[in-house]
């Protein structure tokens, strides 16, 4: 899965865009993508919870890590 994601960042990179969002729930896959893309990588909107963001940022997986409180809200856990 990452190979088709860096494939398409790094045509991208001719763009000079200031990040990427990709909605990817594998951290793993993430972070090779993050290793490998030319632009920085936002990503985790989908996710609420620290429980849910622990494996993302604990692999590295992303630059920009989008908490979207309006949508999902906010969760103590």
């Amino acid at each position: 899965m990452a190979q088709g994601y860096i494939r398409v960042c790094k045509a991208l990179e001719p763009v000079n865009m200031d990040w990427i969002e990709l909605d990817i729930h594998d951290p793993e896959a993430l972070r090779q993508i993050r290793d490998a893309a030319p632009m920085p990588i936002a990503s985790l909107e989908t996710l609420y919870g620290r429980q849910q963001f622990k494996p993302y940022l604990e692999a590295g997986s992303v630059d920009i890590a989008i908490v979207d409180a309006i949508w999902n809200g906010v969760v103590r856990d």
